[in-house]
């Protein structure tokens, strides 16, 4: 359950998304928005409004992340579930950063990187099945997690581009494959 006033239902809304991502781009992209009064200024909307989508101003990210995290996981449930190929999996995830890229952008500018590595916590038990490893690997797999986010800050750099979609596609996918020979001495057995 969500704790932030972001829904599904509410982002189904056309006149609510264009207002939240309003709101957002001003927070995001002026210094001095860090106040509501601001935010309401650049994005031309009362402060109100502004509450009726956020319970505050701090909130704002986090609550963009709790939102991307739970449409996220429940797109991607489905795959999990069916045990797919990997690489699927991998290109769905890829497929949802870059439609979502807007909020993404805005997110990695602000320093927040978070959402990706909740986004790979929530593949762990998938990625270490199929390496085929046991043991303590929570080592092992923090620096997979962090080359992983390595690649999608280099996708960032290019402003989400799907023109890079493939290249981050392949470099993610060769990363998962070589893993468990360069990190297997980190996994306690």
């Amino acid at each position: 359950m969500l704790n932030c006033r972001l829904t599904k239902k509410k982002m189904a809304d056309k006149r609510f998304n264009k207002i939240e991502l309003l709101i957002i781009t001003a927070h995001f992209r002026h210094e001095d928005c860090r106040i509501v009064k601001k935010i309401a200024e650049y994005a031309g909307i009362s402060r109100s409004t502004i509450y009726r989508h956020h319970q505050s101003i701090e909130t704002i990210p986090q609550d963009l992340e709790e939102y991307l995290f739970e449409v996220y996981t429940s797109q991607i449930e489905k795959y999990l579930k069916k045990a797919q190929n990997l690489g699927v999996i991998f290109l769905r995830s890829l497929v949802f950063i870059s439609s979502n890229k807007l909020v993404f952008q805005i997110l990695f500018k602000d320093g927040r990187k978070e959402i990706i590595k909740k986004m790979l916590g929530h593949l762990k038990l998938v990625v270490v099945a199929h390496w085929g490893i046991s043991g303590k690997y929570d080592k092992a797999y923090n620096i997979y997690q962090n080359e992983v986010l390595g690649t999608i800050e280099f996708w960032s750099e290019h402003s989400f581009s799907t023109k890079f979609i493939e290249k981050v596609y392949k470099d993610i996918l060769y990363l998962t494959e070589t893993a468990p020979e360069h990190l297997a001495p980190l996994v306690d057995r």
